[in-house]
């Protein structure tokens, strides 16, 4: 088994992997912060609660932030498709800046989730959508969450994207419109780790076709 062959073979593993996810997919509320900003708009409205989900697909589940905020967001709806997603500029410089920012020392944080909802809203949708004033807020860490939403969507601007993507994106669409829009995204394995999978899959094809040799001269 060449390189050439093994990496399709792994390319061709994570596609079975997207499709099989369309299959079944439910979204569960990740969790809830309490965000009511009066001096913030979204879409006109005051500022608003974020609520980022849990894409579940089996036993597996992964992260993922509204990017149709218009469409109000069910539970457990199962009727959705994978794609693959091309992102914007803006909204591939906000992940590859700040999306590593929602995990505090490696754990979750609903605040900085919430910071990430809206900075992305802000740059998935037309300039002036969303106005994120850094006070204002009905409860105490409404300003801190704003204040790193602004911080966020500015880090995006002004990143110098040098042409080394670290994630990869996928798209969860409701089927039926009847639920949000989100987004996803995974780790795109380093240079060295993609070694290593080539040399893993070449070992196995290796090891099957001495396999094969032998039950052809036990054969024989």
């Amino acid at each position: 088994m060449n390189h050439q062959f093994a990496l399709k073979a792994i390319v061709f593993a994570a596609t079975m992997a997207v499709a099989q996810a369309s299959q079944a997919i439910n979204i569960t509320a990740k969790s809830t912060t309490d965000y009511f900003n009066l001096d913030s708009s979204i879409f006109g409205q005051m500022g608003y609660t974020v609520e980022p989900w849990s894409v579940v697909n089996g036993s597996s589940s992964v992260l993922a932030f509204c990017i149709d905020p218009l469409t109000w967001g069910i539970p457990s709806v199962t009727n959705y498709s994978a794609n693959s997603y091309a992102p914007s500029d803006l909204v591939r410089n906000l992940y590859e800046s700040s999306y590593s920012n929602v995990f505090v020392a490696g754990v979750y944080n609903s605040d900085k989730a919430a910071s990430f909802q809206l900075a992305l809203w802000s740059l998935t949708n037309l300039p002036g959508s969303v106005v994120l004033a850094e006070t204002g807020g009905a409860f105490d860490n409404n300003d801190a969450i704003s204040k790193d939403a602004n911080t966020w969507v500015q880090a995006a601007k002004d990143y110098s994207y040098g042409g080394v993507s670290h994630y990869s994106y996928t798209e969860y669409k409701s089927l039926d419109h009847s639920s949000q829009t989100v987004l996803a995204v995974a780790a795109v394995p380093e240079p060295e780790t993609w070694a290593m999978m080539l040399l893993g899959a070449g070992m196995i094809g290796f090891m099957g076709r001495r396999k094969s040799k032998k039950s052809e001269q036990f054969a024989a």
